[in-house]
């Protein structure tokens, strides 16, 4: 029988583990959704990207808790799906990790969730807003750095079209300039990835003439030879981190894709209007940019247009439904409508519920006298047809708001937050 004074210190050493406990509880961050997967839908980060490297974590987790993982070599892949979703599962449920998440952690529930990566991925900077953002577009683009697509022969003016981003060779002739600035850089790598298409590759570089770029695009792509040479040229340029940086300089915010340009073109016409965009507000903004021609004046009539139906509707809209208002007034081009649609829906489903998005509330939002684009309807059903991803999915939300891309000094100069 254990003597009073050893009772009192057995009951010590309990309760200061217990309120070690608790205060580990207590001190612990917050976690939040940062990826969400829903049913067997996926979540494209890219092979090179963040999600890869955290799927990569997660799979040396797994090893620790004794998980096996089928086809563990291709599990990191930058697609998070139903696979990723139960390791998770099995992951957070495991005690290594398990006593260092809150008992309501999203990772329990299978999500990607900021107090899982921390845990398990430490090293490795939890992907903020913007970065979600971009993922949502990939999920969408479904392209990587090493995937191309001949466009001559379709409606498509980008001739063709090449990674995450859909940098074109028509329009705004973006892949020339990538192929340019790698050249300048690593000459050998055009020589090595393409071989005897090289020279082909440099005279395509150096075209502008629309006429021209079709006429050497069509003359690869009858090729099934040289075509699966273009093809996989592009792979082993895209598998150089150098080529991938030369391609983020011409795309990205500092770039001359005109893709964060027209996100800055949003955001100049919320500031006008007082309006600060939240996160999922900057993920729509990018979405379009991406897949459309954005520009000032085209971002102002849709915003004029939200104005008039606030004064028609006598109240100020959610941003929810400012965006939906925006979807109404400003559609693509008639061989992208449906589909802008179907994507607009996703970044403000999580607000205005499915049964609540009939053809003829859409339709009351439309100012013909603005409008841009044809009109398109049933924009839930297009929406469940073309993904069912929702903002929420990526951790975006409403609640926060978002900061302008880096490049609003320097290019808007005249454009100034409320």
């Amino acid at each position: 029988m254990l003597s009073p004074t050893i009772w009192i210190v057995v009951w010590f050493m309990f309760a200061s583990t217990l309120a070690v406990q608790s205060l580990a509880q207590t001190n612990t961050e917050e976690s939040v959704v940062v990826f969400r997967i829903s049913g067997q839908q996926s979540i494209r980060g890219g092979k090179f990207g963040s999600l890869a490297e955290f799927q990569h974590r997660l799979a040396s987790a797994a090893k620790r808790c004794g998980i096996p993982i089928a086809n563990e070599d291709r599990f990191a892949d930058g697609t998070l799906g139903p696979q990723t979703f139960a390791v998770i599962l099995k992951v957070a449920a495991c005690p290594d990790f398990a006593n260092s998440l809150a008992t309501d952690d999203p990772a329990r529930n299978g999500a990607v969730s900021s107090g899982l990566w921390r845990v398990v991925a430490p090293d490795l900077a939890i992907p903020d807003g913007h970065d979600r953002s971009h993922t949502m577009t990939l999920s969408y683009e479904s392209t990587d750095y090493t995937d191309i697509e001949f466009n001559v022969g379709t409606t498509d003016p980008g001739i063709l079209t090449w990674g995450p981003l859909g940098a074109t060779a028509g329009q705004a002739q973006q892949v020339q300039a990538i192929l340019l600035l790698v050249d300048q850089q690593s000459p050998q790598l055009i020589d090595q990835s393409f071989a005897s298409e090289a020279h082909a590759i440099r005279l395509f570089a150096n075209t502008h003439r629309t006429s021209s770029l079709e006429a050497q695009v069509s003359a690869v792509n009858a090729s099934a030879s040289r075509a699966a040479a273009w093809r996989h040229g592009f792979a082993a340029l895209g598998a150089v981190k150098e080529v991938r940086d030369d391609y983020d300089i011409v795309m990205g915010d500092a770039g001359t894709a005109g893709i964060f340009e027209g996100v800055a073109d949003f955001y100049c016409s919320y500031w006008a209007n007082g309006w600060r965009p939240t996160e999922i507000d900057y993920a729509f903004f990018f979405d379009r940019a991406v897949q459309m021609d954005v520009r000032q004046a085209k971002t102002t009539k849709a915003v004029t247009a939200v104005r008039n139906v606030e004064n028609r509707l006598q109240r100020s809209l959610s941003t929810a439904e400012r965006r939906r208002a925006i979807s109404a007034n400003f559609t693509a081009s008639p061989r992208w409508a449906e589909d802008r649609l179907a994507r607009d829906v996703a970044y403000y489903i999580d607000a205005i519920p499915a049964a609540s998005l009939t053809n003829r509330s859409l339709s009351s939002l439309r100012d013909d006298s603005l409008a841009m684009g044809p009109p398109v309807d049933d924009e839930a059903a297009r929406w469940e047809a073309r993904s069912g991803k929702r903002a929420s999915d990526f951790g975006l939300s409403d609640e926060r708001l978002s900061p302008a891309p880096p490049l609003m000094a320097k290019v808007r100069a005249n454009c100034n937050a409320p």
